[in-house]
């Protein structure tokens, strides 16, 4: 990898209504100002299965990680929304979802049908099913935005055998299903496997999240930013909901941005990355 500066990339997952209705137009607003490009996942069916339902009330270290409640970081209006209706985001939001491309920003593709199901069933799934998922959600972004994505990640980080090949018979070149602080970029089987190295550990909750669920203030979040970009490297990939960084606790896009730009960080798309960091997929 090769690269005269520091780069630093966003990982937005848009899974829930308020992702794409509050989130992204916020999101796209503040990153204008700082002249940087994002890079946007979308779950283009429903965001739930009602049988998952599990109760909502309280901030959540099930998986081990701090997070907070879908009560909380959706709010009441936005969760109700979703329990009565669950909508498949991408008929539900078209112009939206335009909006990232005609804004300059990138998409990619995360899951298929229903966010929750890909979650628990995935491992599952036959080869026919897992390839009807993943068309679907083409289908969806090249009837929206007359592009094909070439990226992916899975709902959940989780992921199958069959995944990687699947992808490929689509033209997709990136997979970014992995996180940890010290993953690197990787090919394989015909992608690059994209790394995040900002999350909640252990299990991948949204980086800004985790830290608000640790009842931490603007500024110990921003000074936390500020400690593991310095720790991470020239290179970054931090990940988060819309829903979240640009709904629940929009005071901190502004922060985080003005933060990068003042430690030297070019914010740019994951293609635009990988083109400065001159890797490629062939």
């Amino acid at each position: 990898m090769i690269s005269s500066q520091k780069i630093a990339c966003f990982r937005l997952d848009i899974d829930t209504l308020r992702c794409i209705e509050e989130g992204v137009p916020y999101l796209i607003e503040t990153a204008a100002r700082y002249d940087a490009i994002l890079t946007f996942f979308l779950n283009a069916g429903q965001s739930m299965r009602y049988r998952d339902l599990l109760p909502l009330g309280k901030s959540s270290v099930m998986l081990g990680a701090p997070k907070v409640s879908a009560q909380k970081k959706l709010g009441h209006y936005y969760l109700l929304r979703t329990l009565l209706g669950n909508p498949a985001l991408a008929s539900a939001y078209p112009e939206q979802i335009r909006s990232i491309i005609d804004c300059n920003h990138e998409l990619g593709l995360h899951g298929g049908k229903n966010h929750g199901a890909w979650m628990r069933n995935v491992d599952k799934w036959s080869a026919h099913k897992l390839e009807d998922e993943i068309n679907w959600g083409v289908q969806r972004i090249q009837s929206l935005t007359q592009t094909t994505p070439k990226l992916f990640c899975s709902p959940g980080w989780v992921g199958c055998e069959k995944l990687p090949e699947t992808l490929s018979q689509f033209g997709f070149t990136v997979l970014a299903d992995k996180h940890g602080r010290y993953c690197t970029l990787e090919q394989d089987a015909g992608l690059i496997r994209f790394p995040t190295h900002l999350v909640g550990e252990p299990d991948g909750v949204g980086y800004f999240e985790h830290l608000y669920a640790q009842s931490l203030s603007d500024e110990e979040i921003m000074n936390k930013f500020i400690e593991d970009l310095k720790s991470t490297g020239d290179f970054v990939v931090f990940y988060d909901h819309p829903c979240f960084i640009g709904g629940l606790k929009r005071s901190l896009a502004p922060q985080l941005f003005s933060v990068l730009s003042d430690l030297g960080y070019r914010v740019l798309s994951f293609s635009q990355a990988l083109d400065q960091l001159k890797v490629s997929s062939a």
